[in-house]
């Protein structure tokens, strides 16, 4: 028996307006959401929904962002050229670092 895309679970993060809270996880519960994990620092949570839940969740209205949560690898040979980092962190703004200090930019 094969699952329709519709009951396919995806894996999403969730970005908030304001700090997580109980009734907040409860309507994500509420809506079919299994909540994995959720964290204060940075408002959001880890959501596993399906596919055909993700609009009722993208739909509440303490809800910023919500993406596929999913593994990437990055590459300095390529990451660095694409957003040309070097150049303007040590041209433009001056930075070099030194044996002391290491300067580093995440992005994802």
């Amino acid at each position: 028996m094969s699952t329709s895309f519709s009951e396919t679970l995806f894996q999403t993060l969730v970005s908030f307006n304001q700090p997580v809270t109980e009734e907040l996880l409860d309507k994500i519960v509420s809506i079919g959401g299994r909540v994995l994990s959720s964290w204060t620092v940075v408002h959001g949570a880890a959501v596993e929904i399906r596919a055909d839940h993700i609009n009722a969740l993208a739909e509440l209205g303490e809800v910023t962002f919500v993406t596929e949560n999913f593994r990437t690898k990055s590459l300095l040979s390529t990451s660095v050229p694409q957003i040309n980092v070097r150049p303007y962190v040590w041209d433009t703004l001056g930075y070099e670092g030194d044996s002391n200090h290491a300067i580093a930019i995440m992005d994802s």
